[in-house]
């Protein structure tokens, strides 16, 4: 995404809808230290949950039914 990481834009999202628990998965095809520091303040949250690419549907599904919960 040019212009804004994922943990980025889902900050942006969740203050633009005034709603702090929005849920959300951010993927990554790059899991390297400083890609871990920046999105650790979000995915440290109960409503946000990462994936390291490549991923299978069952690691998808099982992110997916931790955040409806």
């Amino acid at each position: 995404m040019p212009g804004m990481d994922g943990a980025n834009l889902v900050t942006a999202v969740r203050a633009r809808l005034d709603c702090p628990l929005l849920p959300a998965i951010l993927v990554s095809g790059y899991a390297g230290e400083d890609v871990r520091q920046k999105i650790a303040p979000v995915a440290g949250s109960g409503e946000t949950r990462f994936l390291a690419k490549p991923y299978d549907m069952k690691d998808l599904a099982a992110a997916l039914a931790e955040l409806v919960e």
